[in-house]
């Protein structure tokens, strides 16, 4: 035997002694090996992105609307944003918030119906600061905002879990409040008041303004 062949030759008894010292018994015949053809697929990404939403403040005894941009328009998120903002973070001269510095949206669920649904907000003890024409401001803000939101019809409210009434224009104090309730609040979109809004707030306060007034008459 030549010296390459029985080098190889060597080699292969070698194998076969290692396996056989480890356990592994060699196979009589040929086996098809298992190939697996199991495809890792990687989960999709989820993007989100910044969506334009009014919130409403008030100027001179009116409320106005001001965009922002949100990370969604869910109740909760729009509502928190709304009692957080503060001048000069209103960036709209002589706007400002009627709702009390540090009052806390503890709560904003939906109920649904076929007329629309109904938006349940819990604010925390602070909100309670504010009286008078300011309260009656400062629940146009939140109503105005909550149902410039899809879908939301009415607005009930609750003060650490305690329904209350509050305040509209039209109907006295009231348990459940629409836009329509407040509309008498709403800046004009040709009067002066509405005058320093960014063009996309004043479009949008144009489009309340007349949707209001086609659907409130």
């Amino acid at each position: 035997m030549t010296g390459p062949r029985r080098s190889t030759v060597l080699l292969v008894v070698a194998a076969l002694g290692l396996a056989a010292s480890c356990g592994i018994q060699p196979d009589e015949t040929p086996r098809r090996l298992t190939v697996s053809t199991t495809t890792t697929v990687p989960r999709p990404t989820t993007t989100s992105g910044n969506t334009a939403t009014a919130l409403y403040v008030t100027r001179n005894g009116t409320v106005v609307p001001v965009t922002r941009e949100l990370p969604d328009q869910q109740a909760r998120t729009v509502l928190d944003a709304l009692v957080r903002l503060r001048p000069p973070d209103v960036g709209v001269k002589g706007a400002t918030n009627a709702v009390p510095t540090g009052t806390e949206v503890l709560s904003a669920n939906r109920t649904s119906a076929r007329s629309g649904s109904t938006l349940a907000v819990d604010l925390s003890g602070r909100f309670d600061r504010v009286v008078g024409p300011s309260r009656q401001l400062a629940v146009a803000q939140l109503v105005m905002t909550a149902t410039g939101l899809p879908g939301i019809q009415k607005v009930r409210f609750s003060i650490d879990g305690k329904p209350v009434t509050v305040p509209t224009p039209t109907k006295g104090d009231a348990a459940e409040v629409t836009a329509c309730d407040v509309r008498s609040l709403l800046a004009d979109p040709d009067a002066p008041d509405s005058a320093g809004l960014s063009a996309r707030s004043a479009a949008r306060l144009t489009e309340r303004s007349d949707a209001l007034e086609a659907s409130c008459s």
